[in-house]
């Protein structure tokens, strides 16, 4: 949905910057010293993306893997196959509707 989300032009400016600080760890990297009571070290990230949509195949792989940058998947496994948007992105809708009726924020 685009009202959530990063244009693929953007998302890619925001790789080139992480790359070239360095900054970017597995998520099981950042857990396993959690685990072990280390702290990480100062500025280090996780990428994430928590909805598996198409779009993170077609747009986020090829720029994680022409910048070399870790990222965690999360598949919301109760929507695989399923056609309605998320929750979310019905809520964001609702928000739009609202607001434009003089009811928003």
């Amino acid at each position: 949905m685009p009202e959530l989300t990063v244009s693929p032009e953007r998302f890619e400016e925001q790789m080139a910057f992480l790359s070239r600080r360095e900054a970017v760890v597995p998520l099981d990297c950042l857990l396993g010293d959690l685990r072990k009571g280390r702290q990480p070290r100062r500025g280090r990230v996780v990428i994430t993306f928590d909805d598996a949509a198409a779009d993170v195949y077609e747009f986020a792989y090829p720029v994680l893997r022409r910048y070399g940058l870790p990222a965690t998947i999360f598949v919301p496994t109760g929507l695989v196959g399923r056609a309605e948007p998320f929750w979310w992105n019905r809520l964001f809708r609702l928000g739009l509707r609202g607001a434009s009726a003089g009811h928003g924020p």
